[in-house]
Order: structure tokens, then sequence, then C-alpha cells
């Protein structure tokens, strides 16, 4: 999917590997880097959050991980969550 705005393109791309994934996760540390308040996560806990295999929430939910890229630069993340348990 890509949009356009002010003539920028932003295309959205959904996680669907590991290497995705690790994007995904890290993201935000490269997106803070100059701040000096930042504290990353960490990492290990975060792929196990992320790992529906590892984290049984997934199994009663739709979920989509997406980043947002321009000029092959990740610049957002995004996850979207439906959960089908009443």
């Amino acid at each position: 999917m890509c949009f356009t705005i002010n003539s920028m393109e932003i295309n959205i791309v959904e996680v669907t590997s590991r290497k995705l994934l690790r994007t995904f996760i890290h993201l935000p540390a490269k997106l803070h880097k100059d701040d000096p308040y930042w504290m990353p996560t960490i990492y290990t806990d975060d792929l196990n959050f992320f790992n529906p295999l590892k984290n049984h929430q997934f199994d009663s939910c739709d979920t989509i991980m997406l980043l947002a890229v321009i000029n092959n630069k990740p610049v957002g993340r995004i996850m979207g969550i439906i959960h089908n348990q009443v």
C-alpha cells in the first residue's frame, strides 16, 4: 500500500518475516536515539510478546503489524488488534 502526502511517498508494509519483526521492534530506539531520557525495552521480551507461538493472547485475537516506510527507511509502526473473545 502506498500513500503520497506533500509529495512524500509513504509505503505501508505488513510485518510478515522475522527480519521485518526485528525492524518493528527496534524502530522506537532508532527514532528516539538522540533523546537522553529514552529507555529501550528488553528486546527478547518484545520478541516473545509479538510471537504468536509464545504469546497465547494471540489465540483469541486477530492482529496485524505494519511499518510506514519512506525512501526504504522505516519511520513509523502500528499494530492493529481485534479481540474476538467475549
